[in-house]
């Protein structure tokens, strides 16, 4: 008998080992054996379990890949680009947000692991800022694990291992598209098309507010036009916060393949690892994809699908409540502006709208079929009426309902149909999906000028939290509320877990 890969099942471990890598890194990284070696079987289990649950919800595998070689190879070509304007890798312009995320690279590829830092050998300015003592780091930086540990292993360079941080990065978005690809049974040029093109009409309130009569926001990052709240597009989300939204977008593929319940609770609270603000996100998902029915209760009622959510809460949540950036402002949009009640109403109803609202509207109730609708359709109206420490719980919390709404959008415009009214929504939509591109327009030629105009391209201001190269005061407070962990040895992360 002729022996054949199986292309497909090799992408599914690929997809698994993306996500459950990192997370099993920090276990070993951060935590005593003991602990670390009880979560690595949890995560093991998990994954045996994911990994059955996904190839019996494809039970007649279509052969995308060798059957569609020059689709993939030009996925990889566009995929390539569209990463490289991110600033991953560190090869053109990088957005405000990278003063942060290169240090956290850095450090993680150069620092034992846990990460502490000496402040005493800081500058007189860092000093008095954040005091002379010995702290812990804490983040959601899971993601760039991976690549940090093979570049600790073989003590990679600079430039190979931001080459690495390229590549781990590029496989993450060529599993994504797979992964919507085998969901549709298909390969189809709306699939990469709509990831990047797709945003909110920010363009229109953004014009309109700024009176731009001659000149349009070609460079400019438009999203907060509405000031309370902001939703990202997709190529927003890679060009500023990669290591949350790529990890996130992975699971949310992932989680759209599963017609059982047996681990939908357990690799939704794998989110954790990645962002706590998207994991909010992912519990209603979560809840309703194990509860919709007496069947999906039963198969959800399994040790690893109960466990692993348990293992994620304790040991990720008491890591990330040991820092001082855990406090804040909990509560009711309205109640944290008490006089600009009328100015948030106003802005909501044209945010609900323009972000998400035409979308659905244009789309109608034929996608009341697809999967997690409704909870997508909440999030999207209720996550900006609240607030949790700040607005990235609207920001970051929504990026599986974004996602989730980028799926709907791909499978409604290649859905088979001839009556008139498809066929015209199908156009409407289009031409809606043309005019939100602006946004993530602007944020792609903001890299094209900047690279070519600008010498001091890169956000290396800080180089390392153990090491500021700034006097920046701003910086220096933000990487102190941030990232520093004061007393930490009384911490229960760290007085009972760190190893």
């Amino acid at each position: 008998m002729k022996w054949k890969i199986n292309y497909d099942r090799i992408i599914l471990v690929a997809a698994e080992c993306y996500i459950l890598l990192p997370v099993t890194i920090f276990l070993f990284g951060w935590l005593k054996f003991v602990y670390a070696f009880v979560g690595c079987i949890v995560i093991a289990g998990l994954a045996v379990t994911l990994y059955k649950s996904l190839i019996r919800s494809y039970v007649n595998p279509v052969d995308i890949i060798t059957k569609n070689i020059s689709f993939w190879i030009a996925i990889v070509v566009i995929a390539c680009i569209w990463i490289y304007m991110s600033g991953i890798g560190s090869y053109v312009y990088q957005n405000s947000d990278h003063w942060v995320r290169n240090p956290i690279f850095n450090d993680l590829s150069t620092y034992s692991w846990p990460v502490f830092y000496d402040l005493s050998a800081q500058s007189e300015t860092v000093k008095s800022i954040c005091g002379s003592g010995r702290v812990a780091f804490s983040y959601y930086f899971s993601w760039w694990l991976p690549v940090c540990f093979v570049a600790k292993l073989f003590r990679l360079s600079y430039g190979m291992r931001n080459f690495l941080l390229y590549v781990w990065a590029l496989l993450g978005i060529l599993l994504i598209i797979y992964l919507i690809c085998r969901k549709l049974q298909r390969c189809s040029w709306v699939v990469p098309i709509v990831l990047i093109v797709f945003s909110g009409l920010d363009v229109v309130p953004y014009w309109m507010k700024n009176n731009l009569l001659n000149t349009f926001p070609w460079v400019e990052h438009i999203e907060w036009w509405a000031h309370y709240f902001q939703y990202s597009s997709n190529t927003t989300q890679l060009f500023w916060v990669f290591n949350q939204s790529i990890p996130i977008w992975l699971i949310v593929a992932v989680l759209v393949q599963l017609d059982d319940a047996k681990c939908i609770a357990g690799i939704s609270s794998i989110a954790f690892a990645y962002s706590p603000w998207a994991t909010f996100g992912m519990v209603p998902y979560a809840i309703y994809g194990s509860i919709k029915g007496n069947k999906q209760f039963r198969s959800a009622i399994n040790v690893f699908n109960i466990v692993t959510p348990v293992v994620m809460l304790i040991v990720f949540g008491t890591f990330y409540m040991a820092g001082s950036g855990s406090d804040g402002y909990i509560g009711f949009i309205f109640m944290q502006y008490p006089d600009e009640k009328r100015r948030i109403l106003c802005n909501y109803l044209l945010f609900v709208l323009l972000e998400f609202g035409i979308y659905f509207v244009t789309m109608g109730k034929d996608v009341f079929r697809y999967k997690y609708y409704w909870i997508t359709l909440f999030e999207l109206i209720f996550f900006p009426l609240f607030t949790i420490r700040d607005v990235n719980f609207t920001m970051r919390g929504s990026i599986p309902a974004l996602f989730m709404l980028t799926i709907y959008i791909i499978n409604y415009l290649i859905e088979n149909g001839n009556s008139n009214d498809l066929k015209i929504r199908k156009y409407v939509l289009i031409a809606i999906l043309m005019i939100g591109f602006w946004t993530p327009l602007a944020e792609m030629n903001r890299t094209l000028v900047q690279t070519s105009t600008n010498n001091d391209i890169l956000q290396e201001q800080v180089g390392s939290f153990g090491n500021f190269r700034t006097n920046d005061e701003g910086m220096i407070n933000t990487a102190k509320i941030q990232f520093f962990v004061y007393d930490y040895e009384e911490k229960l992360f760290f007085k009972f877990l760190a190893r």
